[in-house]
């Protein structure tokens, strides 16, 4: 038996059967070549329950045979160590891909434990990018390097690029607990984010003016529906959160008692105070047999499902182009603070679960209370000049 070389295999010529040539260096190494000519690299042995095994180590011309050489070298050395190669490749053909993984984790995760616009975001997250980029990965190969390539690829929109690999996280953790992967081999685990900046925009008296102009002007001119408009001036007489406005319903508005009872928001059940003005604009609203929406869209028994294209022309129109509808809510709180009300106030009207998320406002009632201080110094002051 001749010492298998890459010059010594591409001569062999195929049989009317199967014919298998052994190395004379490596015990078991050999090449299979198939009588339609294809040539596979093999090993043949028995395992530790005394079996034999032949499992193919790769196809000639998509292996070197030095390569495949040291496959084989590989492989004996960890039989000697009880281990069967045969048996853990069989195992890792039928380990589940990313995308499967993706898929479980929707299932049995995402559609039980999230709420409907994160699930939405994941949904995304999946199609768009984890799929496309990871998806024919093993699972329990992915490595800690595949991980760092694929953040880095999204450098470009950090918070993003951040979001997702908490959802990658979260899928790897469960991929231990499923025994997809070993324990503590989450290759997420040490990856770093990418720093993002904080972004608090808030409107001043002035372009809160130039804003309810531009609503008014829209709906005296029929251009926009009347329903996004409203939708607009209930985020900013609320401080709400989009969804929570966009899908609130007829049926939980209390117009006795001026609330809006949410069954479920992003902190769980809660209740959203309503201002006069903020009921006459509920009042204004018309009501469309059988949509349940207050924010009735152009479907039958369905929201307003996009508010994002007349939200920018409404901005550009009113010279407020860097501001997102999510700003609304931050300009809601810096006008409570600047009234002189509380945190935990701030924290209640908001939704938020305690004044942690409200504290990005602290510097606002540092400044309020400085002004109110000043008042008082300048009305003292004043009072003893008068005497």
């Amino acid at each position: 038996m001749p010492k298998l070389t890459k010059i010594y295999v591409e001569k062999l010529e195929p049989q009317e059967a199967d014919c298998i040539f052994w190395d004379d260096k490596i015990s078991g190494f050999g090449v299979k070549v198939t009588p339609l000519g294809r040539k596979v690299y093999l090993l043949k042995y028995r395992n530790k329950e005394g079996r034999q095994r032949k499992p193919v180590i790769g196809i000639h011309g998509q292996i070197t045979c030095e390569n495949a050489r040291d496959v084989a070298q590989d492989w004996l050395a960890d039989i000697a160590k009880g281990k069967d190669p045969s048996m853990e490749r069989s195992v890792s053909r039928k380990a589940p891909t990313v995308s499967e993984l993706c898929e479980r984790y929707m299932e049995e995760h995402s559609k039980l434990h999230k709420k409907e616009n994160t699930l939405k975001l994941e949904k995304f997250y999946i199609k768009k990018f984890i799929k496309p980029m990871l998806g024919s990965l093993k699972t329990a190969s992915v490595t800690k390097l595949d991980i760092a390539k694929f953040h880095s690829a999204l450098r470009d929109t950090p918070s993003q690029a951040n979001r997702i690999l908490q959802t990658l996280s979260k899928m790897f953790s469960l991929a231990e607990t499923w025994k997809i992967r070993p324990q503590h081999t989450n290759p997420v685990k040490g990856i770093q984010k990418y720093k993002e900046e904080s972004r608090e925009r808030f409107l001043t008296q002035e372009e809160i003016k130039r804003l309810n102009d531009v609503l008014d002007k829209a709906e005296h001119e029929g251009r926009e529906s009347l329903y996004f408009l409203n939708l607009i001036r209930l985020l900013m007489l609320t401080g709400a959160r989009l969804s929570e406005i966009q899908t609130a319903k007829w049926a939980w508005v209390d117009f006795s008692n001026g609330i809006l009872n949410l069954p479920d928001s992003k902190t769980g059940k809660r209740t959203i105070y309503l201002s006069p003005s903020a009921l006459d604009i509920l009042v204004k609203t018309p009501k469309i047999e059988g949509n349940p929406y207050i924010i009735a869209g152009a479907k039958d028994s369905a929201p307003l499902n996009n508010a994002t294209k007349p939200w920018y022309r409404i901005r550009k129109e009113a010279g407020l182009e860097d501001v997102r509808i999510h700003d609304l809510r931050h300009t809601f709180a810096s006008l409570l603070i600047g009234q002189g009300f509380s945190l935990q106030m701030v924290a209640k009207l908001l939704g938020h679960g305690d004044t942690r998320m409200s504290e990005r406002y602290a510097h606002l009632t540092k400044n309020s209370v400085q002004d109110a201080a000043s008042s008082i110094g300048n009305l003292i002051t004043n009072s003893r000049k008068a005497l």
